[in-house]
């Protein structure tokens, strides 16, 4: 069950990362230049922070380092909501659209290690494949609601939700006990 909650509240907290390509795009960022932002420099940040995060693992443990990674990924992505609004040139949204995949990458190292710790002895490798596919289900089914959402209302509900999801999240682990 407490893995349940975790995936429900990861994959919404991921949403956000989901639109960051339209975001850049949208924000007067060309094509190609958000191509190699997100394809090229995202990609070559993701591993060094999914290694970082398998060392906090091994030194803060599960629940520590899901907190503390949850709680970043929630104040980086309140801080894209609100960017719009900030006297900052567009060099920031750029900056914290590569720190968000980043930093998504480091989240996702952890939370595999908790669906890991929650698959039952008998069949691990089916308990964390059917943890991963309802993760996918919650992030396909909460992306199509946040598109709903950024083309009536703009991106600024749909990564403040995504923070709120990241934020309880990150209140929750204590109690989920991994």
């Amino acid at each position: 069950r407490r893995a349940f909650v975790l995936l429900f509240l990861v994959g919404l907290a991921a949403v956000g990362d989901g639109f960051l390509g339209s975001w850049l795009l949208d924000g007067g960022h060309d094509a190609v230049a958000v191509g190699w932002y997100l394809g090229l420099f995202a990609m070559l940040m993701m591993l060094p922070s999914a290694a970082c995060a398998g060392v906090l693992l091994h030194r803060a443990g599960l629940n520590r380092t899901l907190c503390l990674l949850l709680a970043l990924k929630g104040a980086l992505l309140l801080g894209i909501a609100v960017l719009p609004v900030l006297p900052v040139g567009p060099t920031a949204a750029v900056v914290m659209a590569v720190g968000c995949f980043a930093l998504g990458a480091a989240v996702m190292t952890a939370v595999w290690q908790a669906y890991m710790a929650a698959a039952h002895s008998a069949a691990p490798a089916t308990g964390f494949a059917f943890l991963t596919s309802m993760e996918a289900m919650v992030l396909m089914l909460a992306g199509l609601g946040a598109g709903r959402i950024a083309l009536h209302w703009g991106y600024a509900p749909v990564f403040f939700s995504a923070a709120v999801a990241a934020l309880v999240g990150a209140a929750c682990i204590p109690a989920l006990s991994f």
